[in-house]
């Protein structure tokens, strides 16, 4: 799947399924939608552990630190671990980036479908009875993200709600009314 646009044959469409509506996200909308705070949260802790290690560095007129010393060496790997999570973190609007321009959406008469192509290929597949109530949230700059079912990771036990959906789409409105024809009525 990767950048490509998958075919019907990698999507699986039987000869009795029609393609309703097919779809791309619009990067800076699905990057604002799904990664901005993380690169906030990211650039923090960096600046916390920067401003951390400055603090303990310049102490003047106090015994230094020695980074080498056993406790010292404790202290660098797990400040070292939490720097390197708030770089991944920091940096995840530019791999954001190519996982929306990998990422195709698809709604057939029997059901919609998320084709991921980057970092590994995935498709989700979601037929009717699989889906929630919808639900649109629009974007000042005309993009919308279309969501239709909620999922509680297993490993956060309910702390944790994770919307699955079409994001950062242009026409919003068109999709919704065809997932209500096809799906509800």
């Amino acid at each position: 799947m990767t950048n490509k646009t998958p075919t019907e044959e990698d999507l699986g469409i039987a000869d009795d399924e029609t393609i309703l509506w097919r779809g791309k996200p619009e990067i800076k909308a699905y990057i604002r939608q799904r990664y901005v705070k993380t690169s906030i949260v990211g650039i923090l802790v960096i600046a916390v552990i920067a401003l951390g290690f400055d603090e303990v560095l310049s102490r003047p007129g106090e015994e230094t630190v020695d980074l080498l010393s056993r406790d010292g060496l404790v202290v660098l790997a797990s400040s070292g671990f939490i720097f390197f999570m708030g770089l991944i973190a920091a940096t995840s609007v530019i791999w954001g980036r190519y996982e929306a321009a990998a990422t195709d959406y698809v709604l057939t008469d029997q059901r919609l479908m998320i084709a991921k192509g980057w970092p590994n290929e995935k498709l989700y597949i979601y037929p009717p009875y699989a889906i929630g109530g919808l639900d649109v949230e629009k974007a000042k700059d005309r993009t919308a993200s279309l969501y239709f079912r909620d999922e509680t990771p297993i490993y956060l036990k309910g702390i944790h709600r994770k919307r699955i959906g079409f994001e950062g789409i242009r026409d919003v409105d068109n999709v919704y009314r065809l997932i209500h024809e096809s799906f509800y009525e």
